[in-house]
């Protein structure tokens, strides 16, 4: 009988362990300054490392500190304010995104 227990309570700890082969999150590219903030790309993955969503955050000091424009047209549109954001590794592993090798100025 105490054979039966050990066994049974073994078993039982055995098929409970839940394994930790997880590959879900959210992962950051680094941060760029904008403004007075700062500007991030993320990728957010599923349990089997598949893309899910991919997006770009801004944090409220830099677009709280973004010049206002009255409404003409291309009023307040500066280079000043282009951003070249790059991906995670990962992101960059998992997604098609290719970095750009040159830039286009207009």
């Amino acid at each position: 009988m105490k054979k039966v227990l050990i066994l049974a309570t073994a078993a039982t700890m055995f098929f409970s362990c839940k394994k930790h082969n997880d590959k879900a999150g959210t992962f950051n590219g680094p941060e760029a300054s904008i403004q007075h903030g700062k500007v991030w790309s993320w990728l957010k993955v599923d349990n089997d490392g598949a893309p899910q969503q991919l997006g770009v955050s801004i944090n409220d000091a830099a677009l709280n500190s973004m010049p206002a424009g009255t409404g003409e047209t291309g009023e307040g549109h500066t280079h000043e304010n282009v951003v070249i954001l790059s991906l995670d590794p990962l992101a960059k592993a998992i997604t098609p995104f290719q970095p750009h090798t040159s830039r286009l100025e207009c």
